[in-house]
């Protein structure tokens, strides 16, 4: 995997809630400025069409869709990549179980582990939903031979809001979440050159 990967999370295709203008929600600051939920879900599948093609490597960091099994099938059938690369979020559990059952699905989408963890042009990236604590990333790295690689961790579920004060502090973090990008796909080497800039800054 070494070139066209491209990640986001959190698009909450189907989530009347989440957008400002229908949501019931009393506190609507994590809502999303559109006029309808159709023109959120509109919006977003616009976006990566227009960014990520049919042999790109796509990461869904979780949290697909709301309203059930039709809209799980609509909005991936709407997505011209060719698989998505699925790490469930808390609301997935019906897409993870028709990805185990359904062939169908299956064959749409790629389940990953929780958290995820792959070598990219010379940096460690550790994918997941939540984010995950320093001390957890130190486990999960232990006993490989990573030298001075630049480790760039991956999550959703924040919705562009701050880390936690405690654990999170030690490594370089990326809130994926749709709406941090103007709800587009990160591009993994957009990612690199960002924090590439920070460590060589760090270096100096």
């Amino acid at each position: 995997m070494e070139n066209n990967i491209f990640i986001f999370s959190d698009p909450h295709f189907g989530h009347k809630n989440i957008v400002r203008s229908v949501s019931s929600w009393d506190d609507k600051s994590g809502c999303r400025d559109f006029n309808s939920i159709e023109e959120m879900n509109e919006t977003i599948v616009k976006n990566i069409n227009s960014t990520v093609s049919e042999n790109d490597f796509l990461f869904c960091l979780g949290d697909w869709s709301f309203g059930g099994q039709a809209n799980i099938s609509k909005y991936r059938n709407m997505i011209n990549v060719k698989e998505i690369s699925l790490i469930p979020g808390n609301h997935d559990d019906k897409l993870v179980s028709l990805i185990r059952t359904d062939p169908l699905v299956r064959s749409s989408f790629v389940l990953c582990r929780d958290i995820t963890i792959f070598k990219c042009h010379g940096c460690i990236f550790v994918l997941s939903h939540m984010p995950v604590r320093d001390d957890i990333v130190d486990k999960l790295l232990s006993g490989r031979n990573i030298d001075n690689t630049p480790i760039i961790l991956i999550n959703g579920h924040l919705h562009g809001s701050k880390y936690p004060d405690n654990g999170f502090k030690r490594y370089f973090r990326l809130d994926a979440s749709i709406e941090t990008n103007n709800y587009l796909p990160y591009n993994i080497l957009d990612i690199i050159k960002f924090f590439g800039k920070i460590i060589i800054n760090t270096r100096v």
